[in-house]
């Protein structure tokens, strides 16, 4: 047997674990990344889908992206780094949904304060701000 085995505590194996653990962990959230960044939005763009997600896009993203959602809300002048311009991003709509759900610097994640459904149509309505 290799000699690094017999010679490693209880605790070691214990930290063994906690690394692998969180190796297993990080592994399954950067699949689920790859996965939503591909993801069809499931959410028709309806005026009803764009409307609720105005009304959450007001309340949660207006301060950093602004009304236009080109980064200009009147906390981006605080951050260290500009907010994105919205009209601007990535067009898939799993690329954008899963920055929200996730965060992107200096974004926070969303995906405790949003449902998916909620995240969904504050895409449909980014994406029609962006074609307007």
């Amino acid at each position: 047997m290799e000699d690094w085995v017999k010679t490693m505590t209880y605790r070691n194996y214990r930290i063994l674990i906690v690394i692998l653990w969180g190796m297993v962990i990080s592994g399954c959230e950067m699949l689920e990344k790859h996965q939503m960044m591909l993801a069809s939005n499931p959410v028709p763009q309806t005026a009803q889908s764009i409307e609720r997600g105005q009304a959450i896009f007001s309340q949660y993203c207006v301060a950093c992206h602004g009304e236009s959602a080109q980064g200009d809300g009147p906390a981006a002048k605080s951050l260290a780094k500009k907010p994105a311009d919205l009209t601007q991003l990535d067009k898939r709509s799993g690329v954008i949904a899963m920055r929200i759900y996730y965060g992107a610097d200096p974004m926070p994640a969303w995906r405790h304060q949003l449902s998916k459904k909620e995240i969904w149509d504050v895409v449909n309505y980014i994406q029609h701000v962006a074609e307007n």
